[in-house]
């Protein structure tokens, strides 16, 4: 007695495996039903959408029949919401239309938004968007007495600099390509001041020293 209870509590042996194949039949079985659900649905709703555009194309060639008499088709959400209505002096009010955004696509490999590495959308004469990568502005070379930017050097990147040809880099004359004309004027006049003073003072100290005998 003891022995058929437990049997019975505790199937072991044969017994298992006999019940782990029917759990396994009754699954299958039971996705396999939702697998033909699933298919069914599917295609009942594919019907269901041609049927929709039918009725849509139906409306459209409809409402361009009826232009002539003055209606217009009030396309909604739904197919089976399609009313026509009377409008004064046979006008067509077309439905709004949402237009995606046109999706960019990087032209490098580097996403981040750095100062090297900065970008702008344009839109190219066949109405695509593109992205153009910007270059860095180049600051051009400036004076080294005041600080303003040398006229006659092109303002260009160091490594563009290295292409040139000297006399495109500098300017033919005393600190071409280093200091302006104005700074230049003012050393030479500085310098020529400077020596004029110095001549004064020999002068003045050759005068002052006793003569010898």
């Amino acid at each position: 007695m003891v022995d058929d209870y437990n049997a019975a509590i505790w199937p072991t042996g044969r017994a298992k495996q006999n019940g782990y194949r029917e759990d396994a039949k009754r699954r299958k079985k039971v996705g396999s039903r939702r697998m033909a659900d699933g298919i069914a649905e599917v295609e009942a709703g594919k019907t269901r959408w041609r049927e929709a555009e039918g009725e849509t194309g139906k409306a459209e060639r409809k409402g361009t029949a009826d232009v002539d008499n003055g209606k217009s088709l009030d396309m909604h959400s739904s197919p089976d919401h399609l009313q026509y209505r009377q409008l004064p002096n046979s006008t067509i009010t077309a439905s709004p239309t949402i237009n995606m955004a046109q999706r960019v696509t990087l032209r490098k490999r580097t996403p981040y938004n750095t100062t090297s590495n900065k970008r702008r959308v344009v839109k190219t004469p066949g109405g695509k968007l593109i992205l153009h990568h910007l270059k860095k502005l180049a600051s051009a070379p400036k004076c080294g007495d005041c600080g303003l930017a040398l006229p006659g050097v092109p303002a260009l990147r160091p490594r563009e600099y290295a292409t040139l040809s000297k006399r495109q880099k500098t300017v033919s004359r005393a600190y071409g390509g280093s200091r302006c004309a104005t700074c230049v004027k003012n050393r030479i006049t500085r310098a020529f001041l400077i020596e004029e003073a110095n001549i004064v003072k020999r002068v003045l100290k050759a005068q002052t020293a006793p003569k010898r005998k």
